[in-house]
């Protein structure tokens, strides 16, 4: 045990050169960590780490499942409208952030909130004046 501490090799070598299981070693050291108070402070950071991946894991999931929600007609031939549409479809129907979509399908965040204020397309155009003729008509 006081090999491994003082010198910072890895237990399976210094097992090796002592001629004993490395599993046998590894359960000294613990037990030598947890007797001295060492080991407490490595399990913090263990478990900072543990929770950093968690987090990172969850957002690469949302991510994956943006991209299987979007397979299809979105983007073809840069239909913006259709990216924009399915970036705030994808916070609706499934509570997954702008900025997760946006990165997912390789837009910048500041173009989708941009998007709403741009001029209507011509069949945005089109669709306004039939509206108001069928509105008339009733």
């Amino acid at each position: 045990m006081t090999i491994v501490r003082e010198t910072g090799r890895p237990i399976v070598e210094v097992a090796r050169k002592l001629g004993i299981g490395a599993g046998m070693l590894g359960n000294w050291v613990h037990k030598d960590r947890v007797d001295r108070g060492d080991e407490s402070d490595r399990a913090k950071v263990d478990v900072a780490y543990v929770r950093r991946l968690e987090r990172e894991l969850a957002e690469v999931r949302m991510e994956r499942d943006v991209l299987r929600a979007v397979r299809g007609p979105v983007g073809e031939r840069g239909v913006a409208v259709s990216v924009a549409h399915s970036v705030a479809a994808q916070r609706t129907d499934h509570g997954i952030a702008h900025a997760t979509s946006c990165r997912a399908l390789g837009v910048s965040a500041s173009w989708f909130y941009k998007w709403p204020d741009r001029d209507p397309t011509p069949r945005q155009q089109r669709r306004d004046t039939l509206d108001a003729a069928v509105r008339e008509s009733f």
